[in-house]
């Protein structure tokens, strides 16, 4: 993977921090390159535990809200087959209300 910018920087000393890197970056990949009269000092890769730990709760809290969307959806499921065998109950008894009695003409006039 390769990541290009460019900006101009000051006169004197200057410290880049790139964030949102790729976890699985290896160090050892890490280059940096520069035009110009500069001198790189040095390329260090740290990790920001800080940073990964609030990403952590934040992936925790929307594990938790995916967990009760998902209970929501089996319950709003279960409620909709309940509903369905009920409407086929109500159709089966009244095919079979039906067959039983019969249809008369102002049965069906009505």
């Amino acid at each position: 993977m390769t990541r290009k910018g460019a900006f101009s920087l000051p006169a004197g000393n200057t410290t880049l921090v790139f964030e949102k890197l790729s976890a699985k970056l290896a160090p050892s990949s890490l280059q940096v390159k520069g035009t110009g009269a500069i001198t790189i000092l040095s390329v260090i890769h740290q990790i920001d535990y800080l940073q990964t730990q609030q990403v952590r709760q934040e992936l925790e809290k929307l594990q938790e809200k995916q967990q009760a969307i998902n209970q929501k959806l089996e319950f709003t499921q279960a409620k909709q087959a309940v509903l369905e065998r009920e409407k086929e109950l109500l159709t089966e008894n009244k095919r079979i209300y039906n067959s039983q009695n019969g249809v008369n003409v102002t049965e069906l006039e009505a």
